[in-house]
């Protein structure tokens, strides 16, 4: 395993100005791309809506991810289902006798109510 050893100010310097330029290439490089191809296509061909730089990163993220999915269907992006429990599970034990009923199982009283018969002028 290999260490690197920064000595000096001007080694962390040179190391935060590649970081930069990697996230430049990676992300800001093709945003620029998309936005000006969506601006000469959309934009002044078929009077579309004009988008910014961070409107084409999202561009370029949409279509990056489309990209994934249509030609690497097998390589699937996590995600997990979440179960939600019915609130009648819960057992009698965990509630208290001098609790307030929570907003879940406080009737709900109707929106609109009948006028009383007499009103006071």
């Amino acid at each position: 395993m290999q260490v690197f050893h920064f000595k000096g100010f001007s080694a962390i310097l040179v190391v935060l100005l590649a970081l930069v330029a990697a996230l430049a290439l990676v992300v800001a490089l093709p945003s620029a791309f998309m936005m000006v191809l969506w601006n000469a296509l959309i934009f002044e061909a078929a009077k579309g809506p004009e988008i910014s730089i961070l409107q084409g990163a999202l561009l370029w993220g949409f279509i990056a991810l489309t990209v994934k999915g249509v030609f690497f269907p097998s390589l699937g992006l996590p995600f997990q289902l979440v179960q939600v429990g019915n609130k009648s599970e819960k057992t009698e034990s965990t509630k208290t006798e001098d609790s307030e009923p929570s907003a879940a199982e406080t009737p709900v009283e109707p929106l609109l109510q009948e006028p009383p018969s007499q009103l006071d002028n």
